[in-house]
C-alpha cells in the first residue's frame, strides 16, 4: 500500500492505525471528546481484521498510539492546537498504561 501522507510504502497495519489516530486526534480537537468517534473507530478496526489476512490488533494499537504521539509534536507547531498538547499527553499515557498492562 502507498501512505500518500508520508509517501512511502508501508504495512496496511500502519495505515488503519494511523487513520484511528486522526480520528482520535480530530474528535479531541472537533468535538472536545477523544472517544467521540469510538464506535466508528471500532467498527474501521474490526472490519480490517476481519477482511484482511492481518490479525494483530495489538499493532493497530501501537500504531495508533504512535501516531497521537505525533501529534503531540505538531500540536506544539500550530497556535490553534496548542490547547490539546497536554489532553493527548495524557491519552498517550493513558493508552501506553493500558498497554504495558495487557502484556
Amino acid at each position: 500500500m502507498i501512505d500518500f501522507e508520508l509517501y512511502c510504502l508501508v504495512i496496511r497495519l500502519r495505515i488503519i492505525g494511523n487513520f484511528i489516530g486522526h480520528m482520535i486526534e480530530q474528535s479531541l480537537r472537533e468535538l472536545g471528546d477523544a472517544l467521540a468517534w469510538a464506535k466508528q473507530e471500532q467498527a474501521l478496526e474490526e472490519t480490517f481484521l476481519e477482511l484482511s489476512r492481518e490479525s494483530s490488533r495489538v499493532a493497530i494499537q501501537a500504531y495508533t498510539t504512535l501516531t497521537l504521539v505525533r501529534h503531540i509534536y505538531l500540536s506544539t507547531q500550530f497556535p490553534k492546537r496548542q490547547d490539546f498538547t497536554l489532553p493527548l499527553l495524557e491519552l498517550c499515557e493513558q493508552r501506553f498504561t493500558l498497554a504495558q498492562q495487557s502484556i
